[in-house]
C-alpha cells in the first residue's frame, strides 16, 4: 500500500460506504488523512432520522452530496452545528417547520448548497397543514437562500389560521441563481406569495418550472417575464396568455379539465413549442369537450413530439360508454391534424379506439418514427380478429415506424 499513489488510494475510497471510511482513521495516518479528503465524501449518502443517528458523519466528514432528514428527530444537534457542507438537501418535515429552517441556514452559511427539497406534512392526502407562523419562517429562510439551483417544495394546506408573510418577502434580496423550481400541492394565498417571489426574483436563471396547484392571474403574469424558461408543466390557471411569451419555451406538460376552452386559445399563440403534454381531467358532468378542439389547435404549433392522456378526476368515475363515445371524437380530431403536423415524430397516447391505428399512415403523419400506445389504465384491451386487424395495417402501413404498445393483452400482437 505505500507504493500506492494517493490519487489511486483515493479512488478505491470512493467506493467505500461512510461508516467504513470512519473506520479507516483508525487504520494508520495515510489512510485516516485520506478518508477524510473532500473528495472522497463529496458525492456520499446520509440519512437522518430520529431511528437512525448520524452524528458521527456529522461531526467529521467534511462534506457530502446528499443529506436526508425526517423531522423530528431524537438527541441529534449535530445537525443545527455541523461543519459538513451538502450540496443537496432532502427534507421531511411533518412538524419542527421551525428545526428544518435552522438546518437549511446552516448548510447555506456553509456555502456549497445548490439542491433543496422539502416534503411538509409527509405529503398525506387529505390532511391538510395550517400555514402558521412555523411554515412561515421556513418559507422565508429557504427565500433568502443564496446560491441555490434546484427548489421543490411539496405541501397541502387547508383553510384556517394563515400567516401573512408578504413583507418579510419584500425585503429579501437574493441574486438569481435558481434553474429548476417545483411546487406541488394544495396552497394558500399566502403560499403563492412565496410563488412569486420565486418566479420575480429568479427570473434571469428559471429554465424549468413544475407548478401543479391553483395560482391567481397576477401570480401567472409572472411567467411572461422568464426569458430562459425551457420546460414547463402547469396547471391552468387564469393569466395563462403569458406562456406564450416564453421565446425559449420548448417542452410545455399541461393539465387541464375537459371543459376549460383556454386551453384551445393557448395554443394559438404558442408557435415555439417542440414537445407538448396533454393531461385531460374528465368528469361525467362534462359537457362540452375540449380535448378535440385543443388537438386542432396544435396545428398552429411545430411540435416534434406529442403526448396525450386521460385521467379521470378524482370523486368520479366513467362508464365504458362514455369513454367509448369520447375516444372517437379524439381520433377524428387527431387523425385531421397530423397532416398539419409534419415535424411530428413521435407519437404517444391513451388508446381507446382502434380507428386511431387503422388511419396512421405516411400520408397522415409523413414524419413518424415512434408511436406509444398506452392500454389497459382506463379501457381494456378488446379481443377478436378486428382487434388484430387494426394492429396489422398499423404495422404494415408504417413499416419505418417504432411501434411501442405498454400494459397490452395477449391479443394485441
Amino acid at each position: 500500500m505505500d507504493r500506492l499513489p494517493d490519487d489511486a488510494l483515493l479512488e478505491v475510497l470512493l467506493w467505500l460506504p461512510p461508516e467504513d471510511l470512519l473506520a479507516c482513521r483508525l487504520v494508520c495516518k495515510r489512510l485516516g488523512t485520506l478518508a477524510m479528503h473532500p473528495h472522497v465524501w463529496r458525492r456520499k449518502c446520509c440519512s437522518v432520522s430520529a431511528a437512525s443517528c448520524a452524528c458521527p458523519v456529522l461531526r467529521l466528514a467534511p462534506c457530502l452530496g446528499l443529506l436526508q432528514v425526517t423531522l423530528p428527530l431524537k438527541n441529534c444537534l449535530h445537525l443545527y452545528t455541523t461543519r459538513c457542507a451538502v450540496s443537496r438537501l432532502d427534507l421531511l418535515v411533518d412538524k419542527y417547520m421551525k428545526d428544518a429552517a435552522l438546518i437549511i441556514h446552516r448548510q447555506s452559511f456553509l456555502l456549497r448548497l445548490k439542491s433543496v427539497t422539502v416534503t411538509l406534512g409527509q405529503y398525506r392526502v387529505g390532511q391538510y397543514l395550517t400555514f402558521d407562523a412555523g411554515v412561515a419562517i421556513l418559507f422565508t429562510t429557504l427565500a433568502s437562500t443564496c446560491g441555490l439551483t434546484y427548489l421543490k417544495v411539496r405541501a397541502e394546506f387547508g383553510s384556517g389560521l394563515s400567516f401573512d408573510m408578504t413583507q418579510s418577502l419584500q425585503s429579501i434580496a437574493v441574486p438569481s441563481s435558481i434553474k429548476t423550481f417545483i411546487f406541488e400541492g394544495i396552497v394558500q394565498r399566502e403560499a403563492t406569495h412565496f410563488c412569486s417571489f420565486v418566479l420575480a426574483r429568479h427570473a434571469a436563471t428559471l429554465e424549468t418550472l413544475r407548478i401543479l396547484c391553483f395560482l391567481s392571474a397576477s401570480t401567472t403574469s409572472l411567467l411572461s417575464d422568464l426569458p430562459n424558461l425551457r420546460r414547463l408543466t402547469y396547471a391552468i390557471n387564469p393569466g395563462q396568455e403569458a406562456v406564450t411569451s416564453c421565446k425559449l419555451l420548448r417542452i410545455l406538460t399541461l393539465s387541464f379539465c375537459s371543459d376549460d376552452r383556454s386551453v384551445k386559445e393557448l395554443f394559438c399563440k404558442a408557435e415555439q413549442l417542440r414537445k407538448v403534454i396533454l393531461i385531460c381531467h374528465f368528469r361525467p358532468t362534462t359537457v362540452d369537450d375540449v380535448l378535440p378542439e385543443t388537438i386542432l389547435a396544435l396545428s398552429s404549433t411545430r411540435v416534434e413530439k406529442l403526448c396525450i392522456y386521460m385521467s379521470v378526476a378524482v370523486g368520479h368515475a366513467l362508464s365504458q360508454t362514455y369513454i367509448v363515445r369520447r375516444a372517437a371524437l379524439w381520433a377524428l380530431a387527431l387523425l385531421s391534424v397530423l397532416p398539419r403536423l409534419p415535424a411530428l415524430q413521435e407519437l404517444s397516447l391513451d388508446w381507446h379506439t382502434d380507428e386511431l391505428l387503422r388511419g396512421i399512415n405516411p400520408t397522415t403523419a409523413p414524419a413518424l418514427r415512434i408511436l406509444s400506445l398506452h392500454c389497459g389504465a382506463v379501457r381494456p384491451c378488446t379481443p377478436g380478429p378486428a382487434h388484430r386487424d387494426a394492429f396489422k395495417s398499423l404495422f404494415s402501413a408504417n413499416p419505418s415506424v417504432k411501434v411501442k404498445v405498454t400494459r397490452s393483452c395477449t391479443r394485441c400482437l
